[in-house]
């Protein structure tokens, strides 16, 4: 049994979807007069905490799970060699 689900599993989880459409990075070549734009008012929504230490912490466990089960095929194959 793995300490962790595979990353196959932890990537087609919910939070690591993320809509990317290239049309919102285009700029059409232009003058612009800043003094033309309206001022905008946007208010954004605080981090949600909770959910960035989650992820991190997912994050984190899983880097080090690879770390060491490559370090651990790497020693077992040098042991097998010698």
């Amino acid at each position: 049994p793995l300490p962790l689900e595979l990353p196959g599993t932890v990537l087609n989880d919910a939070s690591c979807s993320v809509e990317v459409d290239g049309s919102d990075w285009i700029l059409n070549d232009a003058i612009f007069n800043c003094e033309s734009i309206p001022t905008c008012s946007i208010e954004c929504e605080p981090p949600r905490k909770q959910l960035l230490n989650d992820a991190s912490e997912r994050c984190g466990c899983t880097l080090e799970w690879y770390i060491h089960s490559q370090w651990m095929g790497t020693a077992l194959a040098f042991g097998i060699y010698l």
